[in-house]
């Protein structure tokens, strides 16, 4: 459910961004349809070039400086769009793993482990990530996996139970599966 969150999230952005570009697209074609307009007076001498330039101080620049204002706002979501879809490859592969540590979770996204623990500490925050971090070792688990081997002893030998992957763990004795 958290997953989903930060997916529509995305989702969200990615929609502004084409609406934005939409609009950056008339913006403009609006400003270079006055300026030629304006710029046909001087050429046919109906305006002189102070009122050309009056002109395009009124009623072009408004356009361009709306558009311009409209691209980097553009921009500055599509940091923030990629900064979700790397936080949502990290919470991918955690829930995916059960337990992981950051430099795997380094090479399976592609990313460094600096922006892997940055990714995991943006889903803490949002509060898109349950489970348990040790930061010194590396090590994430899901609140999944910590239910799933929370005290549970394997069934077939009563040794402890690591977690290999989403819903399940292995006994370390006996090799016993076990699934949530």
């Amino acid at each position: 459910m958290a997953g989903a969150a930060a997916g529509e999230e995305a989702e969200v952005v990615a929609v502004a961004q084409a609406r934005d570009k939409i609009i950056i697209v008339i913006l403009v074609a609006v400003a270079v349809a006055i300026a030629a307009f304006l710029w046909s007076g001087v050429a046919s001498g109906q305006l002189q070039m102070s009122g050309f330039a009056a002109g395009f101080i009124l009623f072009v620049l408004p356009f361009l400086a709306a558009a311009a204002y409209l691209l980097f706002t553009m921009l500055s979501e599509g940091k923030q769009l990629n900064a979700l879809e790397k936080e949502q490859r990290v919470l991918d592969a955690i829930r995916s793993r059960g337990k992981t540590t950051f430099s795997e979770l380094s090479k399976e996204s592609g990313m460094g482990e600096p922006e892997v623990r940055a990714a995991v500490e943006g889903l803490v925050g949002k509060n898109l990530f349950t489970g348990s971090i040790n930061w010194k070792s590396g090590e994430v688990f899901s609140s999944e996996a910590a239910e799933l081997v929370g005290g549970k002893k394997c069934p077939s030998c009563g040794a402890a139970l690591e977690i290999v992957g989403k819903g399940m763990a292995k006994c370390a004795y006996c090799g016993t599966e076990v699934y949530a």
